[in-house]
This record gives structure tokens, sequence and C-alpha cells, in this order.
């Protein structure tokens, strides 16, 4: 009986399907997130902050990362959330794009998260960038939000 449930499952939903849910569920979680630490008068900076030093762990720390390849990584983790690097520009001194729909609050719309600043999930990216030895800015401009990587200042 769960078997024919689970072939009635599969046949309404495709992998695209599946990845547009799990896109929708995890923005969700993270705005409702941000929500509910904004209703206990807990900064979401300090969550993405310490969120950030979390992930940076799953990254390749043992070498040096140049602005362009850790500006596609980036891209990459941005992507998988729903956002759209909808131009990037590479140089040896400076790599940056410009993101759309990320967040996307039009994804989850009916949950009543739509007013939630959700912007603060670019300083996630922050301490993955120190981990790996470059610097890292993001700024929003109108519908976008410019992504700025550099080699990281010498001490």
């Amino acid at each position: 009986m769960a078997d024919d449930f689970q072939e009635d499952i599969s046949a309404d939903f495709d992998v695209e399907d599946e990845l547009e849910l799990l896109r929708s569920n995890t923005l969700a979680m993270a705005l409702g997130t941000i929500s509910f630490l904004r209703t206990q008068g807990i900064p979401a900076t300090e969550w993405a902050k310490s969120l950030g030093e979390i992930f940076a762990r799953g990254w390749d720390t043992d070498e040096a990362w140049s602005p362009e390849d850790f500006l596609d990584a980036t891209i990459v983790n941005l992507t998988a959330f729903g956002g759209e690097a909808v131009q990037a520009e590479f140089s040896d001194e400076e790599a940056t794009a410009m993101i759309a729909d990320f967040p996307d609050p039009s994804r989850i719309d009916g949950l009543g998260l739509d007013n939630v600043e959700g912007d603060v999930l670019y300083d996630l990216i922050r301490p993955i960038a120190l981990a790996c030895g470059v610097w890292y800015h993001w700024e929003r401009q109108d519908e976008h939000v410019r992504i700025t990587i550099r080699p990281a200042p010498v001490l």
C-alpha cells in the first residue's frame, strides 16, 4: 500500500518539481526563522554569522580561493536556493555578480513572510569568504544584489 502511494506521488512530481518545492520550503524555513528571531529580539545578523561559520566547515579551506572561484561557488549555492546570476564579471583583482530573485518572497506567497528582511541571508556568505581567504561584500541595488569578491588584504 505504501508503494502505491509513493508511485502516485512520483508520477505527479518530476525532479524539477521537487527542486522547486525544496527551494520554496528552504526559503520559508529561513524567512520564518528570521521572523521568529525578530519576535524574540535576537538580531538575525548573529544567526546568519553563526550559520555561515557552520557552512564554512563544508568548504575546502586548505587551498587558496581566487575571487573568480569563490564567486562561481557562491553563484552555484545561491542558484540552488532559487537565485539567478544575471551578470558576472571576473578579473584577477575582483569578481562581481548581480543576483536576482534571492531571496524571492513571491516564491512563498501567502505565508505572511513577505515583509521579512531576507537580505540578511547574504551575510551567511561572509564567514565562508573569511575561511576561504577572500574579501566579500554585498549591496542591494534596486531589484538585484551586487556581490563583490576580492583577494583578502594582506596584513
